[in-house]
């Protein structure tokens, strides 16, 4: 009776080790190639958890944001700022990127910085020098990118044109969180050139998002910049 036991046991263990090894082999065929390929795409796609991709070979960088549909309506002159920054709150478009980082990253793909401004009066109505870039927005169904000067409003009808303005220090010390702005500013990493310092401040210019093209509050969009 201890001679069967013993025996239907030993067959029972190895009847479930080659079980075992048998699903471990399929796994280990299946997952293998799987997963290098996976990590590729996800480290490529731009997504809240993924803000922030940079394409060397096209001399780009991608940042995730989300539109903040309140400035479709009323004006602002911050286009696209750090959910975290002071002034996270205040913009077209909410970034999921710290500035410092993109400004890290615009540097990584061979633009370069204006770092012409300050906060002294000696930089008022002032503009913003810098590397040229261009900067275009989709989202998904959006069919296509968009230019920026698509999807924004200008009040004095002037076509928008952003530059490098750089201020890595001052981005840094007060963290207003600003990665674009609509007029020339001593503190966003990238701003616009078409109008001075203090244009919104001084009442000179007004901007918008433009409500016929942009989708509504809370979509998610891809701001991409490059070099000119």
């Amino acid at each position: 009776m201890k001679k069967s036991f013993l025996f239907v046991s030993l067959a029972i263990i190895l009847v479930f080790g080659l079980v075992l090894v048998g699903c471990g082999s399929k796994d280990a065929g299946s997952n293998a190639p799987q997963t290098p390929a996976q990590e590729a795409t996800d480290a490529n796609e731009v997504t809240e958890q993924n803000p922030l991709v940079i394409n060397k070979e096209n001399k780009s960088i991608s940042v995730y944001g989300k539109v903040n549909g309140k400035y479709l309506v009323e004006p602002t002159r911050h286009g696209f700022n750090f959910h975290e920054g002071k002034y996270g709150d205040q913009a077209i478009f909410v970034a999921y990127a710290n500035p410092l980082d993109v400004h890290d990253a615009l540097v990584e793909i061979g633009a370069v910085p204006g770092n012409n401004l300050d906060l002294t009066a000696e930089s008022d109505n002032k503009f913003i020098e810098g590397q040229d870039l261009d900067v275009t927005i989709t989202w998904e169904n959006a069919g296509k990118e968009y230019n920026m000067n698509e999807v924004l409003v200008d009040s004095n009808n002037q076509p928008f044109a952003f530059k490098f303005g750089g201020n890595y220090d001052r981005a840094k010390e007060i963290f207003t969180g600003c990665l674009l702005c609509l007029d020339s500013c001593p503190v966003g990493i990238t701003s616009n050139s078409s109008h001075p310092t203090k244009t919104f401040a001084d009442k000179k210019g007004e901007f918008r998002g433009n409500k016929d093209v942009l989708p509504g509050d809370g979509t998610g969009v891809v701001i991409t910049y490059t070099i000119k």
